[in-house]
């Protein structure tokens, strides 16, 4: 059992100000308010703990939401300082506010752990050595460096007795430190001890052995004492085999009852950890809706304490760590709405060319075009599976493709834009020397887009009898961006430009207030799809083996991932279906 050892050190007292602490029932804090009774303030941190007598605390939202009650119901001046902590099992939590400020000797590491507005919790250990105070304190004390000479393997009354002078020297008005100390206290005696005490009372009640001592004649003294010379030769082995014996339940009983005492610990060990990361996913699972950031951050502190856990076992302990590694997974993947999916072949080219490859798609209704930049477009019906195939010189090399009813343009650097339309082939049109990096291009109504990412453009030519009008900029006048970072483009009746974190929602030249929601802080974005068919945005992210679905308003909703989708070259979304290219084959994963 855990428990705590403390010592407060209280500065010159000021009249106007209330400098206090408590340290009862589990419950330990130090305060100070500016121009406060003194009485109201030790009425306040009795109402504290009170209250957490009283109520459930499970996690720290708990703890904090009662502290936070009594300060709104107290009306507490700005200003004030606290620094407190609540013992529950082996759990502490722990709350700072204004100067308040709490260090941790764990080991021979001594840190600020929290100060300011700020909250923590943490599994105890034996020997943790906490100090609540604010910050002038540990100022006039010399910092960290000094703190570990103070408290070098001390306990609180004799920390007390050696900084009192030092303190005394400097102006220490209301100055205030509460010293605490937790020990783990053995209730128990180790197994062998009591099996050694055993034998022991065990021996001390045997009969003592009496001499061999009859009386005999003269005559019969020789066969007596050979029957005496032999009965002390058979004591030996007996008195020897019972010394074995018992040397053999000894070293029993040391060696077993270490395993059984090293199994325990193990067991403590785990059952502890389990406990810290189960609060922790519980904590993770009440703070998703409003914070889905800490959420994720809470989730990644319970991998690191189960990494932990690991390297402190045994292979033979490699079921308790898949049991808690399930529970983290299960936990995460309810937090990100993540759905594990396996994706089908649909479509495999080598049945028409074994040599083929697609590099790119572009989808126009049920119509699915596939650039294989080797000189051949495909175009499958993803709802007959029926496949034809355009085949010329111009096409080996090609950039970008994009489909639109029944024509299949395509983009060729240096070159220009053409247009293949019953089997003939156009340029419609020409390679513009004031083009940069061409990245991206869409069809809407008839219209042409491209992406220029090295001149922060939107191009789009216009549709006409015949073929298309010079290109004009789609930013309405100072409503460009920096499109350096820029790798996809998606259009319905408004233009969506995928970055590598972030997508930007345009309409009719004009940036919206849109903001996009990922529950990474760190997405890896590669490409976005969605068009006027389809009621959500996808984004794919290939390092994670992922497409995140989000509403058009930016929401996040949900998350997919399969393996297949690391090696994807390009995908598409039809009839909530998503259609992904890698190689020759083109598979599909349902959306719904």
């Amino acid at each position: 059992m855990i428990i705590p050892n403390f010592a407060v050190y209280l500065g010159q007292e000021s009249e106007k100000d209330f400098v206090g602490f408590f340290a009862e029932n589990n419950f330990f804090a130090i305060i100070k308010i500016n121009n406060f009774p003194k009485e109201k303030g030790r009425e306040i941190l009795k109402k504290i703990n009170s209250d957490l007598e009283k109520n459930q605390i499970e996690k720290l939202t708990d703890f904090e939401s009662i502290i936070d009650k009594h300060i709104r119901e107290e009306n507490l001046p700005i200003g004030f300082s606290l620094a407190c902590g609540f013992k529950k099992n082996n759990l502490f939590y722990l709350k700072t506010i204004g100067e308040g400020e709490i260090y941790l000797k764990r080991d021979h590491q001594i840190a600020s752990i929290i100060s300011n507005n700020n909250s923590a919790s943490g599994l105890l250990k034996n020997k943790d050595f906490f100090i609540f105070s604010i910050k002038e304190l540990f100022e006039i004390l010399g910092g960290k460096d000094e703190l570990k000479k103070i408290f070098n393997e001390k306990k609180p009354n004799e920390i007390l007795e050696e900084i009192t002078p030092k303190l005394k020297e400097k102006n220490d008005l209301g100055l205030i430190a509460l010293f605490l100390l937790f020990e783990e206290k053995n209730e128990f005696v180790l197994e062998s001890e009591v099996e050694e005490e055993t034998l022991r009372k065990e021996e001390e009640k045997k009969p003592e052995k009496k001499a061999f001592s009859p009386f005999y004649s003269f005559q019969e003294k020789m066969p007596v004492l050979d029957w005496e010379n032999r009965l002390k030769s058979k004591n030996k082995r007996l008195t020897l085999l019972i010394v074995i014996i018992i040397f053999v339940i000894l070293v029993w009983s040391v060696v077993f009852g270490l395993a059984r005492r090293q199994a325990a610990l193990v067991k403590k060990e785990i059952n502890n950890t389990k406990e810290l990361i189960s609060h922790k996913l519980k904590e993770a699972e009440d703070v998703s809706f409003l914070n889905l950031d800490r959420s994720l951050a809470l989730i990644e502190e319970s991998k690191s304490e189960l990494k932990k856990l690991e390297k402190k076992l045994s292979k033979d302990n490699q079921p308790q760590i898949e049991e808690i590694a399930s529970l983290i997974k299960r936990q995460e993947q309810k937090l990100l709405k993540k759905e594990e999916k396996s994706p089908e072949e649909f479509y495999d080219l080598a049945i028409e060319n074994k040599e083929a490859k697609g590099d790119l798609l572009s989808l126009s209704g049920e119509n699915l075009a596939i650039l294989d930049r080797k000189g051949t477009i495909y175009l499958l019906s993803l709802t007959k599976k029926s496949i034809s195939k355009k085949t010329f010189p111009e096409i080996k090399g090609a950039d970008l493709l994009a489909l639109y009813d029944d024509q299949i343009l395509f983009y060729k650097k240096n070159q220009g834009i053409y247009k293949i339309v019953n089997s003939k082939l156009n340029k419609v049109v020409d390679n513009d020397s004031k083009w940069g990096n061409l990245i991206d291009f869409k069809i809407y109504n008839g219209n042409l887009y491209l992406l220029d990412k090295d001149n922060d453009e939107i191009y789009k030519y216009l549709v006409s009898e015949n073929g298309y009008s010079n290109k004009i900029s789609y930013f309405k006048t100072g409503q460009s961006v920096d499109l350096i970072d820029a790798n996809s483009l998606a259009i319905d009746l408004s233009i969506y430009i995928g970055f590598n974190d972030r997508i930007l929602k345009y309409t009719a030249g004009v940036k919206d207030d849109f903001k996009t929601e990922f529950p990474n802080t760190k997405p890896m974005i590669n490409k976005i799809f969605t068009d006027k068919n389809t009621e959500k945005i996808l984004a794919l992210d290939k390092n994670k083996a992922t497409i995140y679905v989000l509403a058009k308003t930016g929401t996040y909703e949900r998350q997919i991932y399969s393996p297949i989708l690391a090696q994807a070259t390009d995908f598409v979304t039809y009839n909530n279906q998503i259609y992904i290219l890698v190689g020759q084959k083109i598979y599909r994963i349902a959306l719904n």
